[in-house]
C-alpha cells in the first residue's frame, strides 16, 4: 500500500521551497549623467503624475470595492439579527427598525466529514459577532486516515483564524471576504497567511444555501478549501448538509458533511 494521504500532505508541507540566487554581477558606472535639468523636472513630474493616480486608484478600489460607501448603499447600515428567520425571512442582516444596532450574536457549527470508512474528520465552526459591522471566524479541523493493511491510524489538524467583513448585506443574501491566519498542527507545526470569500442566500421557507472558500500556502504548498451546505433552520438552531474540498500540498480530500449548530 502507498504513502496515505495525509502522510502525503505533511512530508510535503513540511519541505520548504529552495530558494535560488543569481551569481550574477553589478557593475556601476562612474560616468556622470546625461540628462539635462529640464529632463529631470519632466521625469519627477511624471512620477508624481503616476503616483498620485496609482494611489487615488488603489483608494477607490479599497473604499468601494472592498468596504463599500455607508453614504450611498443602504444594504451596509442593515443591521444584525438575533438569528435568520427570527422575526420574518430576513437572513442574518435586517432592514427593519425592530433590530438594534447593539445586537451580539455567537454562530457555532459542528459538522462530520465523511470520505469512506478509512478517511474521515471533522469540523467545527465559531462566529463571534460583537456588531454588524465585522466578525471573528475560527475553523478547526481534525482528519483521521486508517491504514487497515499496516494498522496504523494517521491524524491531520487545521485551524483557520480570521477577521472577516461583510460587503453586501441584503435581507436574503450576504457576500463577504475573510483575511486571517491558517494553522496546521500535528508534525508540521506551521503558519500561513489566510484569505477567503464567504456567501449566504436566505429562502423563504427557512431553508439557505452557503458557499465559502479560502487560500493559503504552507512553505510553499498550497492549503486551501471550498464548502457548500444547504441549511435547515428551526428557531435559533440549525441543520446542515453539504460537501468540503480540502487541498493539503497535492492531495486533495472529498468529503460528504453533515451537522447542526446554534445561534445565541
Amino acid at each position: 500500500m502507498g504513502q496515505s494521504k495525509i502522510e502525503t500532505s505533511k512530508k510535503e508541507l513540511t519541505e520548504k521551497e529552495g530558494v535560488h540566487y543569481s551569481n550574477g554581477t553589478t557593475t556601476v558606472s562612474s560616468g556622470r549623467s546625461s540628462a539635462k535639468p529640464d529632463d529631470s523636472v519632466i521625469d519627477n513630474l511624471f512620477v508624481e503624475v503616476v503616483t498620485a493616480v496609482f494611489y487615488y486608484t488603489a483608494w477607490s478600489v479599497v473604499k468601494y470595492g472592498i468596504i463599500g460607501d455607508y453614504k450611498h448603499e443602504k444594504h451596509l447600515l442593515n443591521t444584525l439579527t438575533a438569528y435568520p428567520y427570527h422575526l420574518g425571512n430576513e437572513g442574518d442582516y435586517s432592514g427593519k427598525d425592530r433590530y438594534s444596532k447593539t445586537n451580539f450574536r455567537i454562530d457555532l457549527e459542528d459538522s462530520f466529514l465523511y470520505n469512506s470508512n478509512t478517511l474521515y474528520g471533522n469540523h467545527f465552526k465559531a462566529k463571534i459577532r460583537p456588531t454588524e459591522l465585522f466578525y471573528f471566524q475560527a475553523d478547526a479541523r481534525n482528519l483521521f486516515e486508517k491504514d487497515p493493511i499496516n494498522q496504523r491510524n494517521y491524524n491531520l489538524f487545521l485551524a483557520d483564524l480570521a477577521v472577516c467583513y461583510d460587503r453586501i448585506r441584503f435581507e436574503k443574501f450576504n457576500f463577504g471576504w475573510k483575511l486571517g491566519v491558517s494553522y496546521v498542527g500535528n508534525e508540521v507545526h506551521t503558519f500561513g497567511v489566510a484569505a477567503g470569500l464567504n456567501a449566504n442566500y436566505f429562502m423563504t421557507n427557512k431553508i439557505s444555501f452557503s458557499g465559502s472558500t479560502r487560500w493559503s500556502a504552507i512553505n510553499g504548498k498550497s492549503l486551501s478549501s471550498y464548502e457548500l451546505d444547504a441549511k435547515y433552520h428551526k428557531k435559533n438552531g440549525v441543520f446542515n448538509f453539504g460537501y468540503e474540498h480540502l487541498k493539503i500540498g497535492t492531495p486533495t480530500y472529498d468529503f460528504v458533511k453533515f451537522g447542526a449548530g446554534i445561534y445565541f
